[in-house]
């Protein structure tokens, strides 16, 4: 069902350095779908009757960046500012979809098992202390900062106007999560799934500074991570950013789109991880005195197993769950999420 029947609010109107000038995003939420639009009039397939594409308005006078805000078209003032209204779920899809958010804590626990049956025996304690406290962290300073950078599709946020096309570079939501709807809403669910998926980001890195970095230096450049560097890349991808915005701008598809998360988690917690080793350099005893380097195996082949099985069924409902929120997929579409990611498990094995 197309959820388009939203109420029309009315807000007073604000200027910005002397006034608004609004320009067409060019982006429509179909049915909680992202699809290119070219025209200003695009309809609502189902809802009856044409409505318009949300305007953004950014200051005059200024080099191109500002707060973008959903805002009604009205040739003649168009100058209200309006809340953002969101398509919300049915009953039994926030149930599904809660149910997959839930399933990926075990992805965090199956990777902090892999660092320590890779490690030495001798770091087991320390790096599984360390993967507790990246966790907490983690999450912390993401309610604190995180998602006022990342945002939600739909959401306040920066823009820079290059050439006559805007691209959305940054959320503005307010820290600590406040004016947020605790109500089960796309954007209070996708808010606690990136509390989890921050989290499995910083503890990529745990194994590659395993037996050289001291606690105290693992939680800052996770708090780092947490508060900077992954909300600015999510938002680009999962936010409505500019990667995001590659199909709209530029007619490339659909744009830049990241379902269980390779990019947002992978590649930035591999970037970091890269960091770390390069900053920190090799191990004790990782090369001999002729420049040999020999094998230094994992002390414990049972926890990396069973580390891989508990990363498994997290990533199973972290693709699940990336799905309904990121790309409008259906819950019935989670069997072949769950065959897609199964094959992709299988493959490198």
């Amino acid at each position: 069902a197309i959820l388009a029947n939203a109420a029309s609010a009315q807000a007073n109107s604000r200027s910005w350095n002397g006034g608004f000038r609004n320009e067409v995003s060019g982006l429509l939420a179909l049915g909680f779908r992202m699809v290119s639009c070219g025209r200003l009039d695009c309809a609502l397939g189902g809802a009856g009757s044409a409505r318009r594409v949300y305007l953004r308005w950014h200051s005059r006078g200024s080099p191109g960046i500002g707060p973008a805000l959903p805002i009604p078209f009205d040739s003649a003032r168009g100058k209200k500012v309006v809340a953002m209204i969101t398509p919300g779920f049915t009953e039994v899809a926030t149930v599904a979809c809660l149910f997959f958010i839930f399933l990926t804590p075990l992805a965090a626990a199956g990777l902090a098992l892999i660092n320590v049956g890779l490690g030495r025996s001798h770091s087991a304690a320390h790096i599984m202390m360390a993967s507790l406290t990246a966790l907490s962290i983690a999450g912390l300073v993401y309610f604190a900062f995180g998602f006022g950078w990342q945002g939600f599709i739909g959401g306040p946020s920066h823009v820079l106007t290059i050439s006559g096309k805007q691209w959305n570079w940054i959320a503005a939501e307010p820290f600590f999560f406040r004016k947020l709807g605790l109500d089960g809403s796309p954007a209070f669910l996708a808010a606690l799934l990136q509390i989890f998926c921050v989290g499995l980001a910083a503890l990529i890195p745990l194994g590659s500074g395993a037996d050289r970095w001291r606690l105290r230096a693992s939680g800052i450049s996770t708090a780092i991570l947490a508060a900077w560097t992954y909300p600015l890349f999510a938002h680009w991808v999962w936010g409505g950013g500019w990667l995001a915005q590659l199909g709209a701008n530029y007619g490339l598809g659909r744009g830049f789109l990241d379902v269980g998360g390779a990019s947002t988690i992978h590649v930035v917690g591999g970037l970091t991880a890269l960091s770390v080793t390069w900053i920190l350099g090799p191990r004790r005893g990782k090369y001999s005195a002729d420049g040999m380097a020999p094998a230094i195996p994992g002390h414990n082949a049972v926890l990396i197993l069973f580390g891989c099985l508990l990363a498994l069924l997290g990533w199973l409902g972290l693709n699940s769950a990336g799905a309904i929120l990121f790309v409008g997929g259906e819950t019935s579409g989670s069997a072949l999420i769950a065959i897609n990611t199964m094959l992709s498990a299988a493959a490198p094995a």
